[in-house]
């Protein structure tokens, strides 16, 4: 029991988030005993390239689903508000806009009609500015940014797998084809690389923007994997189905391969 009493979720930044609560709680004596909760849901969805119904599915959540969504519609709506215009960064801005796209497919009316009355005096309605399917009906396809985003970030989880040398299996299962047949050919596929370095890169730096690109009318998809020595040799060559990730409402990515460009 003194054990289990020890176990909790993820709270990264927790001393950074806590000291500076507390710096703001001495010179606001109105908060009182209240106190911040970071918690790692849109971070953990974010780095693992997660829909919402995997999440739900992975933790076993589905009868607090509802919770779920309301918590993200929550952070959304603290992202685009409270975030000084100074501070917003190009990869804040992806964040925002994943998010948005992730709860819309979800329920569109939880940030639809907020937004309509942050901007009441905007000639073009919110659905008007996201580009629809010929049937009427959006696709998580449609929005390029928010797509460009999920692509990136299902592309840079395998980066994360491949790291960890384990997940093999799942990368094939996920995005495999005839030329890889299970996790074992993958394997064998990246074998060169470890012959010649002992890690692959997954900091900040091996996620910039630089070393991923997507070109939207072929559906190539090109991510650099970074080594320790900056090389940068190495890459990860895969092809978006967006039919099917629009059937789907998910990224749908087939692997091409993983090997040297030199």
């Amino acid at each position: 029991m003194e054990r289990l009493s020890q176990v909790e979720h993820p709270k990264p930044n927790r001393d950074w988030i806590y000291a500076n609560f507390n710096e703001f709680r001495a010179r606001h004596p109105w908060v009182g005993s209240d106190n911040v909760a970071p918690k790692s849901v849109v971070r953990e969805m974010y780095e693992r390239a997660m829909t919402f119904g995997e999440y739900v599915q992975d933790y076993g959540l589905k009868r607090s689903e509802g919770v779920v969504l309301r918590y993200l519609s929550d952070v959304y709506k603290g992202l685009q508000q409270n975030v000084p215009e100074e501070l917003r960064t190009p990869e804040l801005d992806d964040v925002i806009v994943w998010l948005g796209a992730l709860i819309r497919q979800v329920d569109s009316s939880l940030i639809d009609e907020w937004e309509r009355l942050l901007h009441p005096d905007h000639a073009v309605s919110v659905d008007e500015l996201r580009p629809s399917l010929p049937t009427g009906e959006r696709s998580i396809v449609d929005d390029h940014r928010a797509f460009r985003v999920m692509v990136r970030n299902k592309v840079f989880d395998w980066v994360q797998k491949l790291a960890r040398r384990r997940g093999y299996d799942e990368i094939v299962a996920d995005a495999g084809s005839e030329s890889w047949p299970d996790g074992e050919a993958l394997i064998e596929a990246v074998q060169p690389y470890w012959a010649v370095h002992d890690e692959i890169r997954t900091d900040p730096g091996a996620r910039a923007g630089e070393l991923f690109h997507f070109d939207r009318t072929t559906g190539r998809v090109t991510q650099i994997l970074c080594d320790p020595d900056d090389t940068n040799e190495w890459r990860i060559e895969a092809i978006v189905d967006l039919e099917a990730s629009a059937a789907e409402s998910r990224v749908v990515l087939r692997l091409v391969s993983v090997a040297s460009a030199v």
